[in-house]
């Protein structure tokens, strides 16, 4: 009885650690990113009638993040702006809009456009745009890019806009990936660039086991001696 009480004693000390454990990859992996941060040139005012986009694809589940540098020209620019994230340029509807005022921006910054977690997200394509339906020369914004095609995965859409340069558009992208797939992107990141055995998954997967098994042990030897001692 005493030996069944020490087992699982150590097991609960061992499920107690591994849960802090997991704690820590949910935290590790927190800001789960995809960026394009190459920006030398933006695109022209964003004024009526334009539409400034980007394709991407993302690499991750749960999608709820797109960021986008934009600049106001260091003015105070008036007027709506909006935000669609869509499946497609050419798709009939909008998985999220969003209206702000051009005001509430700041020059050369990246703003956020939050969105409920899309769980089937890793590997599909999608489309962001933004226009300003009563913008006017004097009073838009624009938004910056790059003029090397710098993301493999996507290009700019600029419609009604003179700067054609642009080939894609500046921008960060966030995830809200299930667990297993963070504890994933963290063994991914653990062995990116180590070479030889210290770049194979399989190392850390079993380094993670022998820790596990050691904790259990000690946990298991720590509680015997008091049991011993009420014999």
């Amino acid at each position: 009885m005493r030996a069944w009480r020490t087992h699982l004693v150590a097991l609960g000390g061992v499920a107690l650690i591994l849960t802090f454990g997991l704690l820590g990859i949910q935290k590790s992996v927190d800001q789960v990113r995809t960026r394009q941060p190459h920006t030398n040139k933006s695109v022209d005012e964003l004024v009526a009638s334009t539409q400034a986009g980007q394709t991407f694809t993302a690499e991750h589940s749960g999608l709820n993040l797109v960021e986008v540098r934009l600049a106001t020209y260091a003015r105070e620019n008036t007027g709506p702006v909006i935000f669609y994230l869509k499946t497609s340029p050419d798709a009939a509807e909008d998985l999220f809009t969003f209206t702000l005022d051009a005001a509430d921006l700041e020059d050369n910054a990246y703003r956020p456009f939050e969105f409920p977690p899309i769980p089937d997200s890793a590997g599909r394509s999608f489309y962001f745009c933004l226009e300003a339906p009563e913008a006017e020369s004097g009073n838009a914004i624009t938004v910056w890019g790059a003029t090397e095609d710098a993301y493999p995965d996507g290009e700019a859409v600029l419609e009604g806009l003179k700067e054609r340069g642009v080939r894609d558009l500046t921008f960060r992208l966030g995830y809200d990936p299930p667990l297993a797939e963070r504890a994933r992107i963290l063994l991914e990141n653990l062995v990116a660039n180590k070479p030889s055995l210290w770049g194979d998954k399989r190392l850390y997967i079993l380094l993670a086991l022998a820790y596990l098994a050691l904790l259990y042990a000690l946990f298991a030897h720590a509680i015997q001696p008091s049991e011993d001692e009420t014999e």
